[in-house]
């Protein structure tokens, strides 16, 4: 009896491997020539066509399992075939995508995993050990297959998340500055530095206390110097004031037009200039202006290792 199971899995794993394709090229032509309906009918009929090889396989074959002794039984077993054998073609190519193989299914490898599907399905009919052989078989290949996908699927996210944070170094590095703030919790978004108080009152607005440091290109001009609109956190002032400390730093500040309830309705920053770059580290008037000055002479541009560890993972949404 093992001779008629090895006879008829063989003869089932040849005809699984035109079964399929010839179903889905087949069908999908003659809807591309001569529309749906005729797409329907025709894969209806190599369905039926399937199903009539796999019975004449089943006859030759008989003696290869009760189901396949009787002609209901050879029937039945024709369409658990195509059945099974059509859902393993269709587990194949998903698997395909998702590990990301590249096959075709005009290729030998895919052709030749198409038609041990339908052989595996035979297997499982056969009964004995071999339904046993079959379906720990069968369960081994999905499971394996949901973890290698579920394995590429997070390569494939470290990869994007690795590229995402290159791009973004990329892009800011030599414009990323940082600053000793002591008492102050750093965030970096690569164009700014955010340094939000650790010790951050009940009630509170987190951006009361915030101070935040950035670069620019070109050269501050002094004549523009109370011109410029004064922007702190999103919020912007107007009346400014500018002040030139000495050569090369600036003190701006003004008054919010629009006060809100319990804010600190003064903003203040200073600019800097650096080289070919001028830095910005403003904050309300909530914090000492002194500390602002200090903490600007103390910036220093961010290495490129300094700011892909700021930059991973990304800073959480702001108020």
């Amino acid at each position: 009896m093992d001779r008629y199971v090895a006879v008829q899995m063989a003869l089932t794993w040849a005809a699984g491997m035109v079964i399929a394709p010839v179903i889905f090229y087949g069908g999908l032509a003659a809807a591309l020539m001569g529309g749906l309906l005729l797409g329907l009918v025709i894969t209806v009929l190599i369905v039926l066509g399937s199903v009539a090889l796999l019975y004449a396989i089943a006859a030759a074959s008989k003696q290869a399992s009760g189901l396949t002794s009787t002609a209901k039984g050879r029937l039945a077993w024709a369409w658990l075939v195509l059945a099974g054998g059509l859902a393993t073609s269709v587990y194949g190519v998903v698997m395909n995508g998702r590990l990301g193989l590249g096959l075709n299914f005009d290729q030998w490898p895919t052709l030749a995993a198409g038609g041990a599907g339908f052989a595996l399905c035979a297997a499982i009919l056969a009964g004995r050990w071999f339904t046993l052989s079959g379906l720990a078989i069968a369960v081994t290949l999905v499971a394996g297959g949901s973890y290698l996908s579920d394995v590429r699927a997070e390569r494939l996210r470290e990869q994007a998340h690795e590229q995402a944070l290159q791009d973004k170094t990329s892009l800011w590095l030599g414009l990323a500055f940082s600053t000793s703030m002591p008492g102050y919790r750093l965030e970096h978004d690569g164009r700014t530095a955010w340094f939000t108080p650790e010790d951050r009152r009940p009630g509170e607005a987190q951006w009361a206390r915030t101070i935040t440091l950035s670069a620019e290109h070109g050269e501050f001009a002094t004549k523009y110097c109370s011109e410029q609109i004064l922007v702190v956190n999103f919020r912007a002032a107007d009346n400014l004031e500018c002040t030139v400390e000495r050569p090369g730093l600036w003190y701006r500040s003004g008054r919010r037009p629009k006060a809100e309830e319990g804010c600190p309705c003064g903003l203040q920053e200073y600019v800097m200039q650096h080289g070919a770059l001028y830095l910005r580290i403003g904050a309300t008037d909530a914090v000492p202006k002194k500390t602002l000055r200090e903490a600007i002479q103390r910036a220093r541009p961010l290495t490129e290792a300094d700011l892909r560890r700021l930059l991973s993972p990304s800073p959480a949404p702001r108020d």
